[in-house]
């Protein structure tokens, strides 16, 4: 199993205008970005409503809805709408949470792991989901494969969410196919743009299965983006895995993107002393109301509009 953990970080040299400054050598950070950087929104004409409305349509809020999930859907529709609708035929779901670790911990997610012949985690496990995906985590986008889901944190933010958003998604539309081949694909690690291989640089530990399953989920970050042109050999072979988002079947820590071997669970982190709580957050072990997300926004204007 998995558990990828995308992390972004402001922390870096001047680019783009933006000012940072290297953090101790024990927490390296994402790379400082080059030329493109998918921190800035991509182009409305790769823009689809409705990836929007298929991304929705999958979705759950847990709690309340917050104005945070409506831009987390617009960004979700920057992906093709057949790669969201292939997530929905297979079963995987979006959830929205005030941290990752409210999903990890919910009830739901229990339900999904039974579904699939998991076991809930241990007491102990669950101390350790609430720190590592929790408040403080800086944990602003993550992908568990053991649930097929892509958990978004609305009261949490973060520099270059949308990065770790499409990222995530990258690991939902390719982790299944890539799962148990990573083999097939170990020889796109030699022939790497610069921009992935900078990505792996960042604190990876040298496995080859997290390295390829890193890889592709950059590399469909960068296609979604519209920069297929930088991929080289990868492209190709991105595009053939992804003919097989809807089938059926059943990291390594990182303080810049993180994916976890044992769970097969991604995440996008930023520094958690960048991240800002967007007001006050449950506590994770009690549980909340579940709902579809459509239903928790109109109640939500409906009670802005008593």
């Amino acid at each position: 199993m998995f558990n990828t953990k995308a992390i972004s970080n402001p922390q870096r040299r001047p680019a783009a205008g933006r000012k940072g400054a290297r953090r101790p050598a024990l927490e390296p950070l994402r790379p400082v970005p080059d030329p493109f950087d998918i921190g800035e929104t991509p182009g409305p004409s790769l823009h689809n409503a409705a990836a929007e409305r298929v991304a929705e349509s999958i979705a759950s809020t847990i709690g309340a809805h917050h104005p945070a999930i409506d831009e987390y859907l617009a960004w979700l529709g920057y992906a093709p709408v057949e790669h969201l609708s292939g997530l929905a035929a297979r079963g995987a779901r979006i959830y929205f949470a005030p941290t990752v670790a409210h999903y990890l911990l919910s009830s739901e997610a229990d339900r999904r792991r039974v579904q699939r012949g998991r076991h809930p985690p241990t007491p102990y496990e669950r101390t350790a989901i609430e720190k590592d995906y929790g408040a403080r985590s800086g944990v602003l986008a993550a992908y568990d494969a053991e649930t097929d889901t892509l958990v978004l944190p609305y009261m949490l933010s973060g520099p270059d969410k949308l990065r770790a958003v499409l990222h995530e998604l990258g690991h939902a539309v390719t982790h299944r196919q890539l799962r148990g081949r990573e083999d097939r694909y170990e020889y796109v690690l030699g022939k790497l743009p610069q921009r992935i291989r900078r990505h792996l640089d960042a604190g990876y530990a040298a496995e080859m299965q997290v390295l390829v399953h890193e890889t592709f989920a950059e590399a469909y970050a960068m296609l979604v983006a519209g920069r297929v042109e930088d991929l080289g050999v990868i492209a190709s072979e991105l595009i053939g895995i992804l003919t097989g988002v809807g089938d059926s079947q059943e990291k390594r820590d990182a303080p810049t993107w993180k994916m976890d071997p044992v769970t097969c669970r991604s995440a996008s982190l930023a520094d958690p002393a960048t991240v800002r709580m967007l007001g006050p957050i449950p506590d994770p072990r009690q549980p909340l109301p579940v709902q579809p997300t459509r239903h928790a926004r109109e109640a939500a204007a409906a009670q802005r509009a008593a």
